[in-house]
């Protein structure tokens, strides 16, 4: 494709003659953003701002991980309490024994001796009825 032809530069930027350089030596154009962006990475301070940036994109990917490490673990945990309070829930529910004092014994005694003597006594109102029917 000639350079009459273009509107964009292979790297996307706007091929207009504001944004051309001509090379002397060879009459070539080329794009001044693009010999902008290569300048700057071939500068030594770039080179060392990239560096500490790859540097802190490791510290941070690093602590991204251990976070989402964390995170995980303490899921987890939290199923795991969960899952055990459940569980306890369900022990105390089958083992659980209702406590009876002296007192509520004492009174359950007394409760069935008068049941009994009650059913007694109808045994007895009832033996009475059918001797009485039985002898009339």
């Amino acid at each position: 494709m000639s350079s009459a032809n273009r509107t964009y530069c292979k790297h996307g930027h706007p091929w207009v003659a504001e944004n051309l350089y001509t090379i002397p030596k060879t009459g070539q154009l080329v794009c001044r953003e693009c010999v902008r962006q290569a300048n700057r990475r071939a500068s030594p301070t770039y080179k060392k701002e990239l560096d500490t940036l790859k540097r802190n994109s490791k510290r941070l990917d690093a602590d991204l991980h251990e976070a989402i490490a964390q995170k995980q673990a303490s899921e987890k945990i939290a199923a795991l309490s969960l899952a055990c309070l459940e569980a306890y829930r369900e022990i105390k529910r089958f083992t659980s024994v209702k406590k009876v004092t002296l007192k509520e014994a004492e009174d359950k005694s007394q409760k069935a001796k008068i049941r009994e003597q009650k059913v007694a006594e109808r045994k007895q109102k009832r033996m009475l009825r059918e001797a009485s029917t039985s002898n009339i």
